[in-house]
């Protein structure tokens, strides 16, 4: 009976250890971030510069999603603001998911919250390096007065550390400003079209890209080096 009460004990412990590891190694791998004053440019199909602000609040909890949620997805950072000087119309950004590396698809059409929804259609796929990290977001552009049809337009940025905006022109004015040649955090990429970010499939702007470029935390590294 002592013998049965030990090894009930033991394999408690063992299970105990064992969740303890698998928390840790779903830690966040990286530092939580606050930042203002980033960047907004969007870039049309023929690769010029038509907007953008530098006025975008980025709040980010650290961790990094691993796989596209086919419902009840929970955003893990927000990206708002409240200029309209430069892109003649209200918007706002929701559902917003960090991703970490790997190759992910999105589909348009799906509802709030299920990017992986079994009848969206046109489907984004993008692929994350082990150095980079992946965002997906649904943008409803003209709130307010907004059209069914720009309700919940998928955007999608792969972003790459340290780096400078290229090849496309940032947006380096309205509603604050940044240099041309400042080094952001996480700079929206070219994915291989020769222009930075990666086309909005639906809503009234399709062809058009929209990159969000961030700057680090006051740490001025977005990875935690202490983990």
């Amino acid at each position: 009976m002592k013998k049965r009460k030990w090894l009930i004990i033991l394999a408690t412990l063992v299970l105990c250890i064992g969740m303890g590891i698998s928390q840790a190694s779903a830690a966040a791998p990286y530092v939580p971030q606050y930042t203002t004053n980033n960047n907004i440019t969007i870039t049309q199909p023929d690769g010029s510069t038509s907007g953008g602000n530098n006025d975008i609040t980025f709040t980010w909890d650290g961790t990094l999603k691993t796989s596209v949620a086919v419902s009840g997805q929970v955003a893990n950072a927000f990206i708002t603001s409240y200029c309209t000087t430069m892109i003649p119309t209200p918007w706002k950004a929701h559902d917003v998911a960090v991703y970490g590396p790997g190759t992910y698809t999105v589909k348009a059409s799906c509802a709030a919250k299920a990017p992986g929804c079994a009848t969206g259609t046109k489907p984004i796929t993008f692929t994350v390096a082990a150095d980079e990290i992946g965002v997906h977001m649904l943008v409803d552009w003209g709130v307010g007065t907004v059209a069914i049809a720009n309700k919940n337009v998928d955007v999608v940025n792969v972003w790459k550390m340290n780096s400078v905006f290229g090849p496309s022109t940032l947006f380096t004015s309205g509603c604050g400003s940044n240099p041309a040649d400042k080094v952001w955090g996480l700079m929206s990429k070219d994915p291989g079209t020769g222009i930075n970010g990666y086309p909005m499939v639906d809503g009234s702007y399709i062809g058009a890209c929209v990159n969000f470029n961030m700057m680090s935390a006051p740490s001025n590294s977005v990875r935690d080096t202490a983990k």
